[in-house]
Order: structure tokens, then sequence, then C-alpha cells
């Protein structure tokens, strides 16, 4: 088994960082395919540390001859969790990501952080190039209705006034 780890302080700049490291690690460690998707699930994890947490992070890795496991850990007890969002947002889906580019993911944690995780294996998940793959996950999002809350009543006021207006 092979393991890495690396701390990184709550900086925007040390999520550029963590995906360095990941890479050299990746290229090390002769993961080929694996070291685009390692990569991409960093980036979110590190970004949701930094902007979410507020907290310094550190990136653990380990490799064996079935999975490759990404770990993030943060200071935060906060739970990470996949939100809803409009299409037209600029975040909130990373952990949509994470969950496409991983065999599995998860959270576990107590009141003194989290550790936001994702295992990875040598199957391809997605049967697309990497320039295709930012077009096909936001068709996935817009088929499945991800980010689009639900449609909401108008106040009964409002709702008053336009019976009214209908009825005259």
């Amino acid at each position: 088994m092979q393991e890495a780890t690396c701390g990184f302080t709550a900086d925007a700049e040390n999520v550029r960082a963590a995906r360095r490291f990941v890479s050299e690690t990746a290229e090390k460690w002769d993961l080929g395919d694996l070291a685009w998707p390692l990569t991409q699930i960093v980036s979110e994890l590190a970004s949701n540390a930094v902007i979410h947490a507020g907290t310094d992070f550190t990136v653990h890795l380990t490799h064996d001859s079935d999975a490759m496991r990404i770990e993030v850990l943060d200071a935060s007890p906060r739970k990470a969790r996949a939100r809803r969002y409009d299409l037209d947002a600029t975040t909130g889906r990373g952990l949509r990501l994470v969950e496409n580019l991983s065999r599995e993911w998860g959270v576990s944690g107590d009141a003194k952080g989290k550790v936001v995780w994702a295992v990875l294996d040598g199957t391809p998940l997605l049967d697309i190039d990497r320039e295709s793959f930012a077009e096909s996950f936001l068709e996935l999002l817009d088929e499945s209705n991800v980010g689009v809350p639900p449609a909401k009543k108008p106040p009964a006021k409002r709702r008053r006034r336009a019976a009214k207006s209908r009825a005259a």
C-alpha cells in the first residue's frame, strides 16, 4: 500500500497546490488515467475546505492494488452535502462532480472536524474524453433538474389581487 499526506493553510492559492500535490503523487505512483479524476476531485474538496470550512486542510492519498482513496480533512464540523442550485449558478456542483467521478464518496467526522473522501478504481467511470466531460456533466444536471428549485406559490395577497383582476 502507498500513502501520501500533505497539509495546507486555508488559502485559495493552496487549492492549486493541492492539485499539484495529487497530480505529482499520481504520476510518481504511475496511476495513468486516474490522475485526471483525482485532480478534479481534490480541486472540489479543497475548494470546499477553503470556502465553506475556512480552515486549514490536509489531503491524504491511499493506493492499493484495488483502489485509490482521496481524503480531504478540515477542522469544521459542518457536514458536506450536495445542494440544489440554479442552473446558471457559478458554484454548487462540486459534490455532484465528485459523485460522478468516483466509485463512492462520503463524509465522516465529529465536533473537531470532518473528512470528505472518495474512492476510485481502475474502472472507467465515464466513457468520454476530458473535453466532452464538462458538456456531458452539465447535460446530466439539466436532465435531472438538479439546481432547479421547486415552484413556489405567490404570496396569498398576490393570489387574491390576481383573482380580483381576472374577475373584473
